[in-house]
């Protein structure tokens, strides 16, 4: 507990205890141990770094629809400057398979929906593996 204000409040209580808390005079232990009650998955990058899956995953996806681009690195570097540009960063992954198919000439065939929901997957899979 810090701030003037607190320990004037305190003050005004006449409690001793928390006048000496909320000046640092008195050790606060931290509260009990609790079992744990959840779990949280991260694939988007938030939490655990995995943006770098990104573009391997979109580049696995882009082969399978008929795609040429390179194997390796280098074709997964050209997916990933094509969906690293300033409009990109941050979009939908819907709003980056409408830019794909366009960038890359996809027939409507596939939609940026299937497309999106097959990059989660591969991204998943990755993960996994």
């Amino acid at each position: 507990v810090t701030g003037a204000s607190t320990v004037e409040t305190l003050e005004c209580e006449g409690n001793e205890v928390l006048r000496n808390v909320a000046k640092g005079a008195v050790h606060v232990p931290p509260p009990p141990h609790r079992p744990l009650m959840g779990v949280l998955f991260d694939l988007d990058g938030t939490l655990v770094g995995s943006e770098h899956l990104a573009p391997l995953a979109w580049a696995a996806v882009l082969r399978e629809v008929g795609v040429c681009i390179p194997a390796g690195s280098e074709g997964d570097k050209e997916v990933a400057q094509s969906i690293s540009t300033p409009a990109m960063r941050g979009s939908a992954a819907s709003a980056i398979a409408q830019h794909l198919i366009a960038s890359y000439g996809i027939g409507t065939e596939h939609s940026s929906e299937s497309l999106a929901a097959r990059k989660r997957s591969v991204a998943v899979e990755m993960v996994v593996s």
